[in-house]
């Protein structure tokens, strides 16, 4: 493995070592070791933002590097974007997202299928 193919790794991980830490981290949110809690949710968008970045210049840099074959290329490149592709999986469930009536509500506040 190349050291671009080793920075993929490491940035799958990321996101899931930050959302492991505020897990961890949450029981202090309403005491008096608030502190530690804050912490925790740097921690979280620190992971987040050095992913998503450090992804999307992994995977440019992986793209322009001609050694491999195209297959194994768009494999590693998916997969240092794989913190683009959870976000945008969530922003996808979040606007479909069911209401108790069976009404999808957009982002303006319109709801689509709602009997009124």
């Amino acid at each position: 493995m190349n050291k671009f193919q080793k920075i993929a790794i490491v940035i799958c991980i990321l996101p899931f070592f930050g959302v492991t830490i505020a897990q961890l981290t949450n029981e202090f949110r309403y005491s008096e070791y608030r502190y530690i809690y804050l912490i925790g949710v740097a921690t979280v968008y620190l992971s987040w933002g050095i992913a998503t970045i450090g992804g999307l210049i992994n995977a440019l840099f992986i793209h322009f590097e001609k050694k491999q074959e195209l297959k194994i290329r768009i494999f590693w490149i998916l997969l240092s974007l794989l913190p683009h592709i959870l976000i945008g999986f969530s922003i996808i469930i979040s606007l479909f997202q069911s209401t108790p009536d069976n009404s999808i509500q957009l982002p303006s506040g319109e709801y689509i299928g709602r009997q009124n």
